[in-house]
């Protein structure tokens, strides 16, 4: 029985995917423990580290999306683009939605550091999505 190793783009993708569902997982456990450390201490220290670990872990999020997106070929970039238009739409879609909850039924805000993460899942999945059907 031979197995079918992935193509380079679609290792580079999985991996890609991977590695962004890391990241998210970290910001958002960072993100919880910093409120948690806040909460506890209130100090000056404590909010910093709250804000500079999440920070951190979307800046490198962000040089990761960059790279993937700088060594595709054109076929893959059209995928990117399709993916990133999904998301973004989506996220900017649901979004605005929410702020109409918001503003006239006085729904609970949404904290605009969600964004990013939450186009990172959209996005994740719509080239998941995509990387299937192309198979």
């Amino acid at each position: 029985m031979t197995s079918e190793r992935p193509s380079g783009p679609d290792a580079a993708r999985t991996r890609f995917i991977r590695l962004q569902a890391l990241l998210m997982t970290l910001f958002a456990v960072t993100l919880a423990a910093g409120a948690l450390l806040t909460r506890a201490t209130g100090h000056g220290e404590a909010r910093i580290a709250a804000v500079v670990l999440p920070t951190v872990i979307l800046i490198l999020w962000g040089g990761a999306f960059a790279r993937m997106i700088r060594r595709e070929d054109e076929m893959m970039h059209l995928l990117q683009l399709r993916a990133v238009s999904i998301g973004g739409g989506l996220v900017l879609f649901l979004a605005s939605l929410w702020g109409l909850f918001e503003e006239m039924l006085d729904a609970p805000q949404l904290p605009g550091y969600l964004l990013l993460p939450a186009f990172a899942v959209v996005y994740s999945i719509v080239l998941f999505i995509q990387g299937v059907r192309e198979r």
